[in-house]
């Protein structure tokens, strides 16, 4: 993660430059640490990208998003909900390109495997 940091903002001090925060409200959406979020839609078949907000990161006035992208395995239909696994891929994404879907979501565990309930089709823009 620290690497991602300092690519993104090349020279830092992690002390003094870097602000955190738990909750984020911007433009009337709340952002939340450990939420998952829909970032992007596969453009093969318009299948969800989730991320996981594992940091919400203030820095010169701007807010940033530090996220896990997690891997969709497949839709289970009678869960009605997303399979989804960590990648530990780390990624720096600012709230304002999160266009798909806002609501964070909750992470399910069942049967030691993980879940995130969405059921609203997303379409390519």
């Amino acid at each position: 993660m620290k690497d991602i940091l300092l690519k993104h903002f090349n020279h830092i001090d992690f002390d003094t430059d870097l602000y955190q925060c738990n909750i984020l409200i911007h433009n009337n959406i709340e952002y939340r640490r450990c939420g998952v979020y829909v970032i992007d839609l596969k453009p093969s078949h318009e299948q969800p990208i989730f991320a996981q907000v594992i940091m919400i990161i203030k820095k010169k006035e701007k807010w940033w998003l530090l996220v896990d992208i997690l891997n969709t395995i497949c839709y289970d239909e009678k869960l009605s909900a997303w399979q989804i696994q960590s990648t530990t891929r780390y990624s720096l994404i600012d709230s304002n390109d999160l266009t798909y879907y806002h609501k964070g979501l909750d992470i399910y565990i069942v049967n030691n495997l993980s879940f995130v309930s969405f059921i609203s089709r997303l379409t390519l823009h």
